[in-house]
């Protein structure tokens, strides 16, 4: 939790606008800690037949996960986005054991262009979005050329570029051409954004440096999730970043082998701590980063 500490000495005089910033930051409370139960809204959010949720990244990995808990958990609509849904298996299985609540939408979340078509495409399924879980993400390519940095001099411009664009610019893009789908009425409960981020891009938490392009994206996406929470206030609209600790997926697959095997998440567990926290969420946790288990992660 943020804590602010001023000393104050006694030999030391103050001036008055000093003293009055140090009451002001010392008197700031953090947010309350999580439940981790179903508030009241996500009771009713889930119970919805008319509700929708988001999920980008939804072929795969934990973006599939969060589709499947959600169809599984709520009475509520996804709309599953992916660079190519038609073709994704799973996604196929979920429409046809759901029938009518999967929806399918094509975007590739490093064009600005596609992203507007995508939210144009939503915009015809539906006049509101009830949750949006920004999950798309990249970590590494296919050749040891595009693996994490572990060194500066190992920087590649083109491909931290990449990174940053589909980490951190992407969910930014996205939620800010659904803003109006998201946002809510006073009497309605709020609406939510969860960006998937990691807790490697903590700046306050980063002790052993590396994973250059990773970590600055994430830590980028941090503070949009702050500025969403900020701007999308007046909408009645939530923002959270989320860790989902080390889950088995294609995005860790090349760094599992010194990963314990109690450390080691399936989506099904990472996904079902996720949405307790996102169905425990209320107005003072908008705008921070939680771990799977419910720990504040300082930016």
């Amino acid at each position: 939790m943020f804590s602010c500490v001023v000393s104050m000495l006694s030999h030391v005089r103050r001036a008055p606008q000093a003293r009055q910033l140090a009451l002001s930051m010392s008197s700031q409370a953090g947010p309350s800690a999580l439940s981790l139960k179903p508030n009241t809204a996500s009771v009713e959010r889930l119970a919805d037949p008319r509700a929708v949720f988001v999920v980008t990244g939804a072929s795969q990995g934990i973006g599939l996960q969060f589709c499947t808990a959600l169809l599984e958990r709520s009475q509520g609509r996804v709309v599953a986005l992916s660079r190519q849904p038609e073709r994704a298996e799973a996604l196929r299985a979920l429409s046809e054991r759901y029938p009518g609540r999967v929806h399918g939408v094509g975007v590739d979340l490093c064009t600005q262009p596609s992203i507007g078509s995508a939210a144009v495409a939503i915009g015809a399924l539906t006049d509101r979005v009830d949750l949006l879980i920004n999950c798309a993400g990249i970590l590494h390519g296919s050749t040891p050329e595009l693996m994490p940095e572990r060194s500066i001099t190992a920087c590649d411009a083109e491909w931290m570029q990449r990174v940053y664009a589909l980490n951190a610019v992407a969910p930014v893009l996205l939620t800010g051409a659904l803003a109006q789908l998201l946002a809510a009425k006073p009497s309605d409960r709020p609406r939510i954004v969860a960006n998937l981020s990691a807790r490697v891009g903590s700046v306050g938490d980063n002790r052993l440096g590396g994973w250059w392009g990773y970590r600055m994206s994430k830590a980028a996406l941090n503070m949009a999730t702050r500025n969403m929470a900020i701007e999308l206030k007046r909408k009645r609209v939530l923002a959270v970043a989320l860790h989902p600790g080390t889950t088995a997926t294609a995005l860790s697959a090349p760094f599992q082998k010194g990963v314990r095997p109690e450390k080691l998440f399936t989506p099904e567990f990472s996904v079902e701590c996720m949405l307790k926290i996102i169905e425990s969420l209320e107005d003072e946790h908008s705008g921070h980063l939680y771990a799977w288990d419910g720990e504040l992660i300082p930016f």
